[in-house]
């Protein structure tokens, strides 16, 4: 059973990976913000005109599989804001993740996923533990709508979700460092 901050790094790099499966199968869909849960990960998208059906999930999901088993490089890099924009014109969500974290620091970080690049500030991108994910430890559970950062707007992504292998079986984080 993987300890808490294990499970935590799996669902981010998970939530990594069904970016990259995303862009991969839809390449025309605009992708908002994808991360981690208390029980899994998750990202967001504009899918039109509808979200993907509970078919396309399980292809998608076998996509993520496929990338996890192919997947030769997996970096974490720096743009300057104007780079980050610049490589996310035409995608309005991820401008507005790049002029906040243009706020924040010099920097955006980055990561690439063999020919997928996404904005992401962590440093967290180690081939050696996304090649560590087995193909049976995460399954993708639906989706739902995402209401996206601005509020007033109301404007509405599609949101799908995952689990690891230990949350579908009912299992307990970290179980052995509680003395459960």
């Amino acid at each position: 059973m993987p300890t808490p901050a294990q499970f935590h790094k799996m669902n981010h790099l998970l939530s990594h990976v069904l970016a990259a499966a995303v862009a991969r199968r839809w390449p025309q869909v605009q992708a908002g913000e994808s991360g981690e849960t208390c029980e899994g990960f998750y990202a967001d998208f504009a899918f039109e005109p509808a979200p993907p059906t509970e078919e396309e999930l399980a292809a998608l999901e076998n996509d993520m599989r496929r990338i996890l088993a192919e997947c030769r490089r997996f970096e974490h890099r720096e743009k300057t804001p104007a780079q980050a924009a610049a490589f996310f014109a035409g995608n309005p969500y991820k401008l507005q993740i790049v002029e906040t974290l243009a706020e924040l620091d010099d920097t955006v970080g980055f990561f690439a996923l063999d020919e997928f690049q996404d904005v992401c500030p962590c440093q967290i991108k180690e081939l050696r533990e996304l090649k560590a994910i087995g193909p049976d430890a995460f399954a993708l559970t639906g989706t739902t709508p995402a209401l996206w950062r601005q509020r007033d707007k109301e404007v509405w992504l599609t949101r799908i979700h995952g689990v690891q292998a230990a949350a579908l079986l009912g299992g307990r984080i970290g179980a052995e460092e509680d003395g459960a």
